[in-house]
């Protein structure tokens, strides 16, 4: 008996050791049966999906390019860019942290490369062009789709949750308290008004931080001792492309906010 434990411990030492210096392997043997399509047809990949820790990824240009994108590629900086229209997205090989359309993620998964594929968070970039994504279990699919029914106010939604735990909301909340610190505590979102062209509308939402020595409240210099709990509550402008994908104005002026102290600590 001790035999066959002492075995099967160092077959499983031998596993984790392979998994450890090549989990790609792995990753893609998972998800060799993996399918995506956009709008009902299937994308044909060069390189198969690889699924990590429960994210998809896919290589860059053909995900990129069907979404009507123009990509470029930075081989000294390992940099993936991407336009369409006024949207912008910029990745990075190795990194978890990404931009697109002025605002900085944390990313689940960063982007790597396989057999001379570079290879990107499908849902990260399908969700930042405005799209949704869904997966069928039973068929082990993703799709991604864009519905040109759906309103402005669910599109604008998805836009402000997504902010609202990204790190730019991070350090938009570090800086405005000038916190050495930030913790998010979740958000709501309040009002959503709408010109009447359906192109630009002002939406109003909450974020709620937890800040740690902020030394600084709605421009008022504060004793810096204690963590707080603060909502911040925004008021900014969001517009909407030529694809009807909506973005947060990136303009100063175009963004007012109040900070509340809620709960020192």
């Amino acid at each position: 008996m001790r035999l066959n434990v002492s075995l099967r411990q160092c077959f499983l030492v031998f596993l984790l050791a392979l998994y450890l210096n090549n989990p790609q392997a792995f990753a893609e043997s998972d998800a060799s049966a993996i399918t995506v399509t956009l709008h009902g047809e299937r994308l044909i990949f060069e390189q198969k999906p690889v699924l990590l820790d429960g994210v998809t990824l896919v290589p860059f240009r053909t995900l990129f390019e069907n979404l009507g994108y123009l990509v470029s590629w930075d081989e000294a900086a390992q940099r993936i860019s991407a336009q369409r229209g006024g949207s912008k997205i910029s990745l990075v090989i190795g990194s978890t942290v990404a931009s697109a359309n002025y605002i900085t993620y944390f990313l689940d998964e960063a982007p790597l490369i396989i057999n001379g594929n570079s290879l990107v968070p499908l849902r990260f970039v399908a969700e930042a062009s405005g799209a949704t994504v869904s997966w069928d279990q039973d068929k082990y699919q993703v799709m991604i789709s864009t519905d040109t029914a759906e309103s402005a106010e669910l599109k604008i939604q998805r836009v402000v949750e997504s902010y609202a735990f990204s790190k730019s909301a991070h350090d938009f909340v570090e800086a405005i308290t000038r916190s050495s610190g930030t913790k998010n505590n979740g958000y709501q979102l309040d009002k959503i008004t709408v010109d009447d062209k359906g192109k630009e509308a002002i939406v109003e939402f909450t974020l709620d931080f937890w800040v740690s020595h902020p030394t600084l409240i709605n421009e008022q210099a504060v004793n810096g001792d204690l963590d707080m709990d603060v909502s911040v509550k925004v008021k900014q402008k969001i517009i909407s492309d030529e694809y009807d994908n909506w973005v947060l104005s990136p303009v100063i002026r175009d963004k007012e906010y109040v900070v509340v102290p809620m709960a020192m600590k």
